[in-house]
Protein backbone atom coordinates (compact mmCIF):
# COMPACT_ATOMS: atom_id res chain seq x y z
CA UNK A 1 0.00 0.00 0.00
CA UNK A 2 2.80 2.37 0.87
CA UNK A 3 4.48 1.80 -2.47
CA UNK A 4 1.22 2.39 -4.34
CA UNK A 5 0.75 5.65 -2.43
CA UNK A 6 4.32 6.80 -3.01
CA UNK A 7 3.87 6.26 -6.75
CA UNK A 8 0.65 8.32 -6.71
CA UNK A 9 -1.80 5.43 -7.15
CA UNK A 10 -5.09 5.47 -5.27
CA UNK A 11 -5.57 1.68 -5.31
CA UNK A 12 -3.50 -1.35 -4.39
CA UNK A 13 -4.08 -4.72 -6.09
CA UNK A 14 -2.83 -8.19 -5.17
CA UNK A 15 -3.33 -11.89 -5.79
CA UNK A 16 -3.69 -14.37 -2.94
CA UNK A 17 -3.96 -18.17 -2.93
CA UNK A 18 -7.63 -19.11 -3.42
CA UNK A 19 -7.32 -22.38 -1.49
CA UNK A 20 -8.95 -21.98 1.91
CA UNK A 21 -6.36 -24.26 3.57
CA UNK A 22 -3.10 -22.81 2.28
CA UNK A 23 -4.42 -19.31 1.50
CA UNK A 24 -6.99 -18.90 4.26
CA UNK A 25 -4.80 -16.95 6.70
CA UNK A 26 -3.68 -14.50 3.99
CA UNK A 27 -7.26 -14.13 2.70
CA UNK A 28 -8.45 -13.28 6.21
CA UNK A 29 -5.62 -10.80 6.72
CA UNK A 30 -6.34 -8.91 3.50
CA UNK A 31 -10.10 -8.84 4.12
CA UNK A 32 -9.44 -7.48 7.61
CA UNK A 33 -7.28 -4.77 6.01
CA UNK A 34 -10.18 -3.78 3.75
CA UNK A 35 -9.34 -5.56 0.48
CA UNK A 36 -12.29 -6.51 -1.73
CA UNK A 37 -12.58 -8.87 -4.70
CA UNK A 38 -11.98 -7.62 -8.24
CA UNK A 39 -14.82 -9.14 -10.24
CA UNK A 40 -14.65 -9.31 -14.02
CA UNK A 41 -18.01 -10.67 -15.17
CA UNK A 42 -16.78 -11.46 -18.71
CA UNK A 43 -13.75 -13.40 -17.42
CA UNK A 44 -15.76 -15.19 -14.73
CA UNK A 45 -18.36 -16.50 -17.21
CA UNK A 46 -15.93 -19.42 -17.69
CA UNK A 47 -16.21 -20.35 -14.02
CA UNK A 48 -19.95 -20.14 -13.36
CA UNK A 49 -20.01 -23.93 -13.06
CA UNK A 50 -18.08 -23.47 -9.80
CA UNK A 51 -20.95 -21.51 -8.29
CA UNK A 52 -21.67 -17.87 -7.70
CA UNK A 53 -19.69 -17.82 -4.42
CA UNK A 54 -16.44 -18.68 -6.21
CA UNK A 55 -17.09 -16.10 -8.91
CA UNK A 56 -17.94 -13.37 -6.40
CA UNK A 57 -14.70 -13.97 -4.46
CA UNK A 58 -12.61 -12.58 -7.34
CA UNK A 59 -11.42 -15.98 -8.56
CA UNK A 60 -8.83 -16.01 -11.34
CA UNK A 61 -6.76 -18.84 -12.77
CA UNK A 62 -3.15 -17.83 -13.47
CA UNK A 63 -0.88 -20.49 -15.01
CA UNK A 64 -3.25 -23.16 -13.70
CA UNK A 65 -3.24 -21.81 -10.15
CA UNK A 66 -6.45 -20.59 -8.52
CA UNK A 67 -5.96 -17.11 -7.09
CA UNK A 68 -8.17 -14.39 -5.68
CA UNK A 69 -7.65 -10.93 -7.17
CA UNK A 70 -8.19 -8.26 -4.51
CA UNK A 71 -8.12 -4.46 -4.43
CA UNK A 72 -8.15 -1.67 -1.87
CA UNK A 73 -8.54 2.07 -2.18
CA UNK A 74 -5.63 3.79 -0.45
CA UNK A 75 -5.37 7.40 0.67
CA UNK A 76 -2.76 9.40 -1.16
CA UNK A 77 -0.24 11.35 0.87
CA UNK A 78 -1.07 15.04 1.14
CA UNK A 79 1.89 15.97 -1.10
CA UNK A 80 0.58 13.90 -4.05
CA UNK A 81 -2.10 15.40 -6.30
CA UNK A 82 -4.89 13.17 -7.57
Amino acid sequence: EGLAKSWGYDRAYLHVDADSSSGGPAQNLYRTLGYEPVIDEKYNEKFTWMGIDAVNRGLYIVDGVALLFLKKKVNLPSNVEE
